[in-house]
């Protein structure tokens, strides 16, 4: 039956009581969406202004959020900073972190977000296994100044029977794996493989290898505020494990590693442009 015989059957009044009714279950149904804004620094290719998505970890909260239609902004600061103003409570939680015993007298932690390895990047013609710290006496390694690799290398710092040298950053120490200037980076795993590629491009991935033996693993979360509303801070530690227990379930976060591997997340967000 055509629409037109509807109405010549039926009044216009059941057709307004049936379009009401779609409109009134439309709208119960999309619940209004909340914002929250959540503090954040800059490590790509897990959390960057820059990036897709905001990178990997911004997508993974994101993403676990929106299935409570809780919607998320990040606001970028200095990783200090962005530390400090959640310890005050002007931010709600900031993303990531590591939840070590220390932070926790101040902060009470997600569930992990992602779990990362740290590893020694090296030049594939390097041949390089490593079982003990002592191995490492005969190699010239660069660390990251503020970093940790786990107590037991953490303590090689400054001992002089070890070749480390200290520097301010990652890229750098790429830069120097690259010019021959050291044998071996202590490096995230995911974060090595997107600062060679953004440096060298495919050409530097076919040059470089890591040690398959992590020198630690560490899970990031979400730490909120305890200076923040208690009770607000735990709904949204619910909703967000709920929602990253979801994802998991349905492999969704193993997909999103998978596209981080393949260089999705390396893109430049063309909405935001590069500094």
């Amino acid at each position: 039956m055509l629409l037109t015989e509807w109405y010549s059957i039926g009044s216009l009044g059941v057709l307004n009581v049936f379009l009401t009714s779609i409109f009134l279950v439309s709208v119960s149904a999309a619940k209004p969406t909340e914002t929250i804004t959540i503090a954040a620094g800059e490590w790509p290719p897990f959390i960057s202004e820059q990036l897709k998505e905001n990178g990997i970890a911004g997508h993974i909260v994101k993403e676990a959020l929106s299935r409570s239609n809780v919607r998320v902004q990040f606001v970028f600061l200095p990783w200090v900073r962005s530390f400090e103003a959640t310890k005050r409570g002007k931010y709600v939680a900031s993303i990531s972190w590591a939840p070590t015993v220390a932070r926790k007298k101040d902060f009470v932690f997600s569930d992990p977000i992602s779990y990362h390895s740290k590893v020694f990047f090296h030049l594939k013609e390097l041949d390089f296994n490593w079982d003990k710290v002592s191995d490492l006496k005969p190699y010239r390694i660069a660390s990251t100044d503020g970093y940790t690799y786990g107590e037991e290398f953490d303590q090689l710092i400054g001992n002089t029977d070890y070749k480390i040298e200290v520097v301010p950053g990652d890229v750098q120490r790429i830069k120097m794996l690259f010019g021959q200037r050291i044998d071996l980076a202590p490096i995230d795993y995911d974060v090595g493989l997107f600062l060679v590629r953004k440096l060298f491009g495919q050409k530097g991935i076919d040059q470089v290898s890591y040690s398959k033996k992590p020198i630690m693993k560490t899970p990031m979360s979400v730490m909120f505020s305890k200076t923040y509303d208690q009770k607000e801070v735990s709904r949204l530690i619910g909703l967000l494990n709920k929602g990253l227990e979801s994802m998991r379930a349905k492999g969704r976060i193993d997909q999103m590693f998978w596209n981080l591997r393949k260089g999705w997340y390396s893109e430049v967000d063309a909405q935001k442009g590069a500094h």
